[in-house]
């Protein structure tokens, strides 16, 4: 029983132990500081249902924290270059070394359930790098016609008659 006791908690210590490692380890250089970061334009990937879709981009970053190219590495759900032309307009910090660096930034569309409070429709960024942006479900594409239905085709032309005016 005591040796019971004793693996619970010592797996609940080395778990503390390694969480808090991971929460104290500094910034790894091979993610460069976001300085600013810009959601792409957001398209209607499904209708009248939730869903998420993924797509993650790899830039090049110059030296004074330009992104100068970005180009889609994976995507789950209709290519578009949206992705692409948001991560341009990315900010990074500077490069103290001069050198051109590459990152990757995962941006995920979700559409959330009809009735969603707003507060949860918010555009979320995550440190190093993941812009998630949710909308509400979208309605069907087209309406039905919500009056009577069209009156039936003349199939009958109409008679054409003219008025024959007398000559003198």
């Amino acid at each position: 029983m005591k040796t019971k006791y004793f693996l619970i908690l010592a797996s609940l210590f080395l778990g503390f132990i390694s969480v808090n490692g991971q929460e104290t380890t500094s910034r790894t250089d091979e993610q460069p500081q976001v300085l600013k970061a810009v959601a792409p334009t957001f398209f209607p990937f499904v209708m009248e249902q939730t869903g998420v879709n993924e797509a993650l981009v790899r830039v090049t970053i110059n030296n004074e924290g330009k992104v100068t190219t970005a180009k889609m590495i994976s995507v789950t759900v209709g290519w578009d270059f949206t992705f692409e032309d948001a991560a341009k307009k990315w900010l990074y910090e500077s490069s103290p070394n001069k050198e051109d660096r590459t990152a990757e930034i995962k941006f995920i569309l979700r559409i959330m359930p009809e009735g969603t409070d707003r507060s949860d429709l918010a555009t979320i960024y995550t440190y190093p790098a993941q812009m998630e942006i949710r909308r509400e479900v979208y309605g069907p594409l087209f309406q039905p016609h919500p009056g009577p239905e069209y009156p039936p085709i003349q199939t009958k032309k109409p008679s054409r008659t003219r008025s024959k005016k007398k000559r003198n």
